[in-house]
């Protein structure tokens, strides 16, 4: 690996955490420390969204097949559901006690997030945006 260029993202560097990579080349990143979701365009370099309302951000991530990015607000006990073209918020999903890592499983059309502190898995509908499942995990589930 090289480095190709360093780009500045906005507000302090203090710590961005998950990213997430769409193919239309947007990379969205947790900016912990700030509570925002920060958007970049990989092809042009630079930052086209800079999203407030993601109280201490971890996981994130872009599920272009519901033109949707899932971001896993901590500080809220919740995730946050933006919508890709608009880069607006469309809902929260309150449930998880510490939210984190983010996967989606195109099929079922579902996504799941993993509770750090809660010793579970919530699953999400993708077309509701409501909790469609709590699966209870001991510390050694990976949580």
């Amino acid at each position: 690996m090289r480095a190709v260029t360093d780009v500045p993202l906005p507000g302090s560097a203090s710590r961005f955490d998950y990213q997430s990579l769409e193919p239309s080349e947007r990379l969205f990143i947790s900016h912990v420390g700030a509570g925002q979701l920060v958007v970049f365009d990989v092809r042009a370099g630079t930052v086209i969204g800079n999203l407030d309302g993601f109280p201490t951000v971890t996981g994130v991530l872009a599920v272009p097949a519901e033109h949707r990015a899932y971001a896993s607000a901590t500080g809220d006990h919740a995730v946050v559901v933006v919508d890709d073209s608009t880069l607006r918020i469309v809902a929260r999903v309150p449930g998880p006690r510490f939210p984190d890592g983010i996967a989606y499983a195109p099929t079922e059309r579902r996504v799941f997030v993993s509770d750090e502190s809660g010793g579970r898995g919530f699953v999400i509908t993708a077309t509701t945006n409501t909790v469609a499942a709590q699966i209870e995990l001991d510390a050694s589930g990976g949580v």
